[in-house]
């Protein structure tokens, strides 16, 4: 599945579940904070593989305790190396500030619909479009 699926199957979620009548704030701190974090998920399901090899004297080497192993022997650089586990999105968002996205996207869309969109904060009147019968069916297409 491509990448840029996710954003569009996002966009397109409100248009659908209002049958055209609302659509989603691109601009609404909750939509930035999912397109945040679904960039952050396609990193991780498209990351390219990154070997690093080095070559160290037995001098530079020292022990570290790995579970279910006993002591290994590793660089030293590597001990004390600070990784962003988090491939960058804490520079964005905090995770509770991505866990609160995710709650409210639950609650706003899956919980509420179909009736009681116009109340969602991230949710805007849409401009009126003839072809929205025809726009339907390529929106759901997206969404599958």
């Amino acid at each position: 599945m491509s990448p840029e699926l996710f954003p569009n199957k996002l966009k397109t979620l409100v248009p659908v579940l209002s049958n055209g009548k609302y659509d989603i704030n691109k601009e609404h701190f909750v939509y930035r904070r999912l397109i945040s974090l679904i960039r952050v998920r396609n990193s991780i399901a498209h990351a390219k593989s990154e070997m690093e090899e080095i070559v160290v004297d037995e001098d530079e080497l020292v022990d570290m305790p790995i579970i279910n192993f006993g002591i290994a022997k590793i660089p030293r650089q590597f001990k004390f190396r600070r990784e962003d586990i988090t491939l960058g999105a804490s520079k964005m968002f905090t995770p509770l500030e991505y866990h609160g996205a995710l709650d409210k996207i639950e609650k706003w869309f899956f919980q509420r619909y179909p009736n009681k969109l116009s109340k969602v904060a991230m949710v805007i009147e849409r401009a009126k479009q003839p072809q929205w019968e025809e726009q339907t069916t390529m929106l759901v297409k997206h969404l599958k």
